[in-house]
């Protein structure tokens, strides 16, 4: 198998599980080589994928804000999650995107304070990319410079 989709299935299996050592035991490799491959992506992207921290750490910042989660469904599907809130199941936080002209009968309220999310864009070679890849990164590189607050990571050619 592709060394780099080894690297990206250990990050996504991280995520999912919510740890190395359990990602680690579900794709029968160590803790310490799940880590090695996703620090290789944190690497050859000059990015943080993740965060590392305790759940003792989560813990103190739902004590601090008084957050109590009660959560029974989950989903990646932003249409299954608007329905849900549709049918009186719970609330959500979803991209302000998704939510243009929605068929679902939800309210829609803006958060105080913004909630942003830091997009990562990888390619091997910017000169051989398709017309449609060309183009969107120039719109990328319009939006950085019109965007306020620059989100500190660069982007390689």
């Amino acid at each position: 198998m592709d060394m780099n989709l080894l690297k990206y299935r250990a990050f996504v299996a991280t995520v999912e599980d919510g740890s190395f050592t359990r990602a680690a035991e579900r794709l029968h490799y160590s803790q310490s080589g799940i880590s090695r491959m996703i620090a290789d992506l944190e690497r050859e992207w000059n990015l943080t994928l993740l965060e590392k921290g305790t759940k003792a750490e989560i813990a103190a910042l739902f004590e601090r804000y008084h957050l109590q989660p009660n959560v029974h469904f989950t989903t990646w599907d932003d249409y299954a999650v608007m329905s849900m809130v549709e049918s009186g199941l719970g609330i959500s936080i979803l991209p302000e995107l998704i939510l243009k002209r929605v068929p679902y009968r939800i309210a829609i309220r803006e958060l105080d304070v913004p909630a942003l999310r830091t997009i990562a864009f990888c390619l091997r070679d910017r000169k051989n990319a398709s017309l449609a890849v060309k183009r969107f990164l120039e719109y990328l590189d319009f939006r950085e410079e019109k965007t306020a607050q620059p989100c500190g990571k660069t982007r390689e050619n």
